[in-house]
């Protein structure tokens, strides 16, 4: 066995921390959006031009997605319906 090989000890460590890290975006997202808005009206730059479409859109798909999760039940998958 090589030292290059993923194994179950090293998923078991970095599982925890990617969760981690997409639940913190997921709570700031509508923070970041809050701050973005004027930003981006006040004074206009192309940073944010750039970041307020891509936290809009990461925001709109997490939102949703978990839409998707609470109010679909029943024998409908939850892959079919997100279309994953």
């Amino acid at each position: 066995m090589s030292h290059s090989t993923f194994t179950y000890y090293q998923a078991t460590i970095l599982v925890p921390r990617l969760h981690l890290s997409t639940r913190l975006a997921r709570e700031l997202s509508p923070d970041l959006l809050l701050g973005l808005l004027p930003t981006g009206y006040l004074s206009p730059c192309p940073v944010v031009d750039y970041s307020l479409p891509a936290a809009l859109t990461l925001h709109s798909h997490w939102v949703l997605g978990q839409v998707v999760t609470d109010y679909i039940h029943g024998d409908t998958p939850q892959e079919a319906v997100k279309g994953v």
